[in-house]
């Protein structure tokens, strides 16, 4: 399993291009254009990911491979959430548990 970017690595590479890939041969350009602030509690930290995709080219609900410049590939379950005049919209959540010392 790869290991997922952090949370600092998607907000220094908001409005930048990531390839999904489905199956071994086709790619599906996304955008990452927005990066949630992340909110901390004692056991976990939340943020999400949305992405916009072109309107011809739809994702269902599923993990893909997401391939970056920066970042590098790696696994992450994208769930379409809607379509505006950009394309449509996906959206990663992460809920990470934190290590306690307690």
């Amino acid at each position: 399993m790869t290991s997922l970017p952090a949370y600092e690595e998607f907000v220094k590479n908001r409005n930048s291009r990531f390839l999904a890939l489905i199956g071994q041969e086709v790619e599906v350009e996304l955008m990452l254009s927005e990066v949630t602030e992340k909110k901390i509690s004692k056991h976990q930290e939340q943020f999400s990911l949305f992405f916009i995709g072109k309107p011809e080219s739809f994702l269902p609900q599923s993990i893909y491979k997401l391939k970056h410049d920066i970042l590098g590939s790696f696994d992450l379950f994208l769930v379409p959430i809607g379509k505006d005049g950009h394309g449509f919209i996906y959206e990663a959540i992460f809920n990470n548990l934190l290590q306690n010392d307690d």
